[in-house]
């Protein structure tokens, strides 16, 4: 039987699969304790996850405790909070936009050093056991690119690839992540380096028809569910019907990996978590 380690290897390599690997960028300590169990461990175990996603920047993420998590039997993704993402919870939305307009060489300034800080981080996790890297960056919403494309174009990809350049990414899986319409961004992600991305929101009109045709076949896609819909919750029935279509509309992606565009937080079902889970577990 595969680890979850090795079944996630394998979605990056496009090798075959027992069945797709599945797992959360985010399980919030609030959705914990709503699944009535004392810590993260035990509802990774309950929902037979495959991987595990720790943030990289966090003073308790020290070496040691990468190393315990590396003897687990997950792929262990370390997270990085991008440049943009970075300024903008600094900032504010209204002060990092004057910044960019006003003074962008000293924008340009800033973010290569939360770049190069990344940098040293992601290394250090790397080396004390980590298996690969998120790069979390919301530049799109519900109606396209927050930022202009020309911006991203010629000031924020080359100091990506920089970034995945210090990493390593030609040996380490690195995968984006953004929320909203990212289209625009695909040939950019992979030209950069990245191995692929997580997000895909369904209510933005992302599947996987969005990809097919296009040459991305071995990429990596994870995400492209939501437990919410526009009445609200759905049903664990609405769930369990939709996550097997969903399986069927990415079975010609061998590098599809299965969790919510956004991850688990508080309000949500535990119910309904549970059996999407079940629906992978027992998918064939």
């Amino acid at each position: 039987m595969m680890t979850g380690r090795k079944r996630v290897w394998a979605a990056f390599q496009g090798s075959h699969l027992d069945r797709p690997p599945k797992g959360e960028i985010l399980i919030t300590p609030e959705i914990v304790k709503e699944f009535r169990r004392p810590d993260i461990q035990t509802v990774l175990a309950y929902l037979n996850t495959d991987l595990v996603v720790l943030p990289i920047e966090q003073p308790e993420m020290n070496s040691s405790l990468w190393r315990t998590w590396a003897k687990t039997g997950y792929f262990i993704f370390g997270l990085i909070t991008g440049p943009i993402t970075y300024l903008n919870r600094k900032l504010g939305w209204l002060g990092f936009s004057r910044l960019m307009v006003k003074k962008p060489w000293e924008a340009r300034e800033i973010m290569s050093k939360i770049i190069q800080n990344s940098v040293r981080s992601a290394t250090a996790a790397l080396e004390a056991g980590c298996d690969g890297i998120i790069a979390a960056d919301d530049l799109a919403g519900d109606r396209g690119l927050l930022i202009s494309p020309s911006y991203l174009e010629k000031k924020y990809f080359p100091l990506i690839a920089e970034l995945l350049r210090g990493i390593g990414s030609r040996h380490v899986p690195c995968v984006f992540h953004s929320d909203g319409i990212i289209m625009e961004l695909i040939v950019h992600l992979r030209k950069a380096g990245f191995w692929g991305i997580h997000g895909l929101q369904p209510s933005v009109g992302i599947g996987a028809g969005s990809f097919r045709g296009k040459g991305l076949e071995n990429w990596v896609f994870w995400g492209n569910f939501e437990f919410e819909g526009q009445a609200g919750l759905k049903s664990d029935t609405e769930v369990k019907n939709e996550v097997l279509n969903l399986l069927k509309e990415w079975a010609g992606f061998p590098g599809y990996i299965f969790g919510s565009s956004g991850g688990l937080y508080k309000g949500l079902s535990p119910k309904a978590i549970k059996a999407a889970y079940d629906v992978i577990t027992s998918w064939r």
